[in-house]
């Protein structure tokens, strides 16, 4: 992805931490996307959801340096609870529907035609086992699906590997 050009229009951040940790404790979210980076290699990230807008955006999409490894879109969602206390399905479609608008956004910054991407679910709920053919229920998840990358999800003291 071309860096030059994004932070034209979003703020750069950068990290060389092990592990990386970016979350996003301001909203009341518990969600943490953590990936382990045992040779401290440098990282860049922008927070799409700062400059708030009508348009839904993820909270980081996180660059390497190079072009070695696929950059991520990364989601953070809290509990995955409503009011009631029951799961919420919905907001993780509102989840996919983020990760779709701001590939979208993306997109022109992307250096080669086909580079993969990875998109990246976090939730700070345990692993239920919820199985992909789940999240084939979403529109935004099969919109995902049709785009040239993968699509992960973490879930709580999982951690993102760059393999």
């Amino acid at each position: 992805m071309r860096r030059e050009l994004i932070s034209l229009h979003h703020t750069e951040y950068e990290t060389c931490e092990n592990p990386i940790e970016l979350d996003d404790e301001s909203s009341g979210s518990h969600a943490v996307y953590m990936a382990h980076n045992p040779d401290y290699k440098m990282f860049y990230y922008y927070r799409p959801d700062e400059n708030r807008s009508s348009e839904p955006r993820c909270d980081y999409v996180l660059i390497f340096s190079t072009l070695c490894i696929a950059p991520r879109f990364i989601e953070l969602k809290g509990s995955d609870k409503s009011k009631a206390g029951k799961s919420s399905l919905t907001e993780w479609g509102h989840a996919f529907h983020q990760l779709y608008c701001t590939y979208e956004e993306f997109k022109a910054y992307i250096d080669i035609q086909g580079e993969d991407v990875i998109f990246v679910l976090c939730t700070s709920i345990d692993n239920i086992k919820r199985t992909s053919a789940r999240f084939k229920q979403y529109k935004w998840y099969r919109k995902l699906q049709s785009i040239q990358g993968k699509i992960v999800v973490l879930y709580r003291d999982e951690y993102d590997s760059f393999e």
